[in-house]
């Protein structure tokens, strides 16, 4: 029986320059993360912290994964 996990996942294709993906791996790699998307992930909810969405970010999804990445990589 699959446990639920409250994440809903997408499959959406893309497109971009090889230059945004290795600047995507260079963030994955200096911050210590597993994937390119986890790595996107945690830019996003970042860079949505900064702009004050974090509260509409709380409403509209399950972001515990991501607020313990921010926390555990990103130290501003």
């Amino acid at each position: 029986m699959k446990k639920h996990t409250g994440i809903t996942k997408v499959h959406k294709t893309l497109t971009m320059p090889i230059s945004f993906y290795a600047l995507v791996e260079q963030i994955r790699s200096k911050q210590g993360l597993d994937t390119a998307e986890e790595a996107i992930n945690v830019s996003v909810m970042h860079l949505a912290r900064k702009i004050g969405l974090e509260a509409w970010l709380k409403n509209s999804m399950n972001v515990n994964y991501v607020k313990k990445s921010i926390l555990a990589h990103m130290k501003n």
